[in-house]
């Protein structure tokens, strides 16, 4: 029994770690000029994190599919989850909460982190969204990361969303203004 206790709660630090990874990952890429490109992130920079973490397509304002995702992500659905739609972690009740939340992290640009639940199985999770754009400025993907934590039960697990915190967008660094003639002028006074 102490064993187990053990476990679970290491992997619990793990998965706490694992999104402070992420989300240290994505604002150092965002303070280099705005919400990242999607082909700025590289895996290996986070590989600690990768069991967490998942990519996913934007195909619509409120709609994404998932790309690749970590094992642990995997584990909550119980199967590969590459062409699903990211709202596969929630019930149907629950959609059109995390779509609205969704479309705020593709139309504003923002990160979005959800606090879950399983109520029924005294479950709770925690997911965060990170926006990533194409060529053009738009929002295309989304690098996410997942982690639960206690009995949901066998997968498929649907959750609750019980909070919603959307973070600031990125903003491009401003260039420095241009300097109009010389900044300083020598003065010379021989009197």
């Amino acid at each position: 029994m102490q064993c187990i206790s053990l476990t679970r709660e290491t992997l619990r630090l793990h998965g706490h770690r694992a999104l402070q990874l992420l989300d240290a990952y994505w604002h150092g890429l965002a303070l280099r000029g705005g919400v990242p490109h999607w082909s700025a992130v590289d895996p290996k920079a986070f590989q600690d994190a990768l069991e967490y973490a998942f990519m996913a397509d934007c195909v619509g304002k409120p709609h994404a599919r998932l790309r690749v995702a970590g094992g642990a992500v995997s584990s909550v659905v119980g199967g590969d989850l590459r062409g699903l739609p990211l709202s596969v972690f929630f019930g149907p009740r629950v959609r059109p909460r995390f779509q609205a939340a969704l479309a705020q992290v593709i139309t504003g640009g923002c990160p979005a982190d959800l606090t879950l639940s399983a109520p029924q199985a005294g479950a709770t999770g925690r997911m965060v969204l990170y926006p990533l754009v194409d060529d053009q400025g738009q929002v295309t993907q989304v690098l996410g990361g997942l982690i639960v934590g206690g009995d949901a039960g066998p997968a498929p697990r649907r959750y609750n969303i019980d909070h919603i915190r959307h973070g600031a967008t990125p903003q491009r660094p401003r260039p420095a203004p241009a300097l109009r003639g010389p900044a300083l002028r020598l003065v010379v006074d021989n009197g």
